[in-house]
């Protein structure tokens, strides 16, 4: 369980970085409105995993 929420982690950190850039670029507006939804998923994927317990490593040895 440890291994599979560090790679969540990870995934919700680049969802909102992704979608910080994706609000920042000056290309297109369907890539800026898209920004929200990205970054909006990542928050919530982040809050989520912070909420939620995780099993230390010694749980997963017994």
């Amino acid at each position: 369980m440890y291994r599979l929420s560090k790679w969540l982690y990870g995934i919700a950190t680049a969802a909102i970085i992704t979608g910080v850039v994706m609000l920042c670029q000056p290309f297109s507006v369907d890539v800026f409105f898209s920004g929200f939804e990205v970054l909006a998923l990542g928050t919530l994927l982040f809050i989520i995993l912070d909420h939620t317990p995780l099993a230390s490593a010694d749980d997963e040895d017994a």
